[in-house]
């Protein structure tokens, strides 16, 4: 792909299966991919919205038990198996399923600015600088997410 050949970038709950040192290529290379005045939106899980969710749940007599255990799976930190056989092996070499990083607003604003990002803001669903976001945006991927739209 050509610097500064697009207009738009989406990326929807994709970024947080980087390890930290990809996640900051990655933004490098989607700042330089956009023109100026460029608009890259990103979606990725809120981890002060994850801990907020454990922490209610905890409080709550029919969630105690189950707390710790739903954050592990919603967050797609743990792993609720052992890997065992060649086929499961070459799954998670192959297919990175597991997220890697975590992100709250402050941190991902920090990273974006890092990566020279400008006029970086908190979005919501239906909240689009560019209608064509609409196209490929689901509701369904803002729970527990956080939405950011930034300009090159």
């Amino acid at each position: 792909m050509a610097d500064s050949s697009c207009d738009l970038v989406f990326a929807s709950h994709i970024l947080e299966h980087l390890p930290l040192s990809d996640f900051s290529a990655a933004l490098e290379n989607i700042h330089s991919y956009l023109k100026t005045g460029g608009v890259l939106r990103i979606i990725v899980p809120d981890l002060e919205k994850c801990i907020a969710t454990y922490t209610t749940r905890k409080q709550d007599k029919a969630w105690s038990a189950k707390a710790a255990h739903e954050f592990m799976n919603e967050s797609c930190l743990g792993r609720t198996e052992t890997r065992n056989s060649l086929y499961k092996r070459l799954v998670e070499v192959f297919s990175n399923s597991r997220h890697q990083w975590m992100w709250d607003e402050p941190s991902l604003l920090d990273a974006l600015a890092q990566q020279g990002f400008k006029n970086i803001r908190q979005r919501d669903y239906g909240e689009w600088s560019d209608q064509r976001f609409e196209a490929v945006e689901k509701q369904d991927r803002h729970w527990n997410a956080i939405c950011m739209e930034a300009t090159k």
